[in-house]
Order: structure tokens, then C-alpha cells, then sequence
């Protein structure tokens, strides 16, 4: 179990033996409300716990998706015995990662003032008025934790 991998890949640090502190759905990228230990006699191989009262599916569904599970599915009596964590790369369908982008794009806003302001203006990279409105380009807080998982 590689917890450097679950760390950058939930936008988190490394929190103990097993754990990592990251920020909870929809919270910035310095959030670091949301504990993730990882177990392997645990349904999902980890355990949640928000210290900012999330909800629980919610986180869960949260780190499945982050660490490239997929869907929440719950596991049958027979399938109970202990099995060893391991963190796999799974794509989501073209349907949730177009609802994913979607909901990206409502949570962001327009670039001006923002992160994506100054960098752009930094490389040199003019912006015409037009495209601060946020109808073209747009800023979401949390871009470094997707860009680590979206392939653009």
C-alpha cells in the first residue's frame, strides 16, 4: 500500500501509519478536514472520518472516486474475508466523467483575481476582456487535486 500515492492522489499529506488528512468533498485544497486510514478488514479497504461532519457516503463516495474505484457497491455475505488493500487505477464511463466535469465547471468561477489569473499573465499569455466574463476560461479552487486526476 503506497500511502504517498493516496496522499497526492486525495490532495492530502500523510497522517500517521495508515491515514492521510485531506480536504472532504467540495472543501479547498488546504482543507484537511477529512481522515482517510486505510485497513484491509474494512469494506473498502479504508475508513472515513470527517472532522467537519460531512457525510459519511458522501466521503466514502469521495475517495473511491478520487482513488479510481468507481462506484460504492456492497459486498456480499461470502465475499466478508479479509482481503489486501490495493490502490488500481480504474477509468470512470464517459457518463460519470462528463457529470464530474460538469459539476467542476458550475463550482468554478471567472479567472480574474484568481491563481489562473496570475499564472497566465506570468507565462506572457495576454488575456482578451472578453474571457474574464468565465463563459470561455474559468477557475476551480481545488485545480491541483484534479489535475492530478483528470487527463486534459
Amino acid at each position: 500500500m503506497n500511502l504517498q500515492f493516496a496522499a497526492r492522489a486525495l490532495g492530502g499529506n500523510v497522517a500517521g501509519h495508515a491515514s492521510v488528512a485531506c480536504p472532504g468533498p467540495g472543501h479547498g485544497r488546504n482543507d484537511r478536514s477529512l481522515s482517510v486510514t486505510f485497513d484491509e478488514a474494512a469494506p473498502d479497504g479504508f475508513l472515513v472520518n470527517s472532522f467537519a461532519g460531512d457525510d459519511f457516503a458522501a466521503c466514502r463516495d469521495h475517495v473511491r472516486y478520487l482513488l479510481g474505484f468507481g462506484s460504492f457497491e456492497p459486498r456480499r455475505q461470502k465475499d466478508q474475508q479479509r482481503r489486501p488493500f490495493v490502490v488500481a487505477h480504474q477509468e470512470p464511463d464517459t457518463g460519470k466523467r462528463v457529470e464530474f466535469a460538469a459539476s467542476l465547471w458550475r463550482e468554478a468561477r471567472a479567472i480574474g483575481r484568481t491563481l489562473a489569473e496570475t499564472y497566465l499573465c506570468g507565462r506572457g499569455i495576454d488575456i482578451p476582456g472578453g474571457l474574464y466574463a468565465g463563459d470561455v476560461l474559468r477557475f476551480h479552487p481545488a485545480w491541483r487535486v484534479w489535475s492530478l486526476k483528470l487527463k486534459l
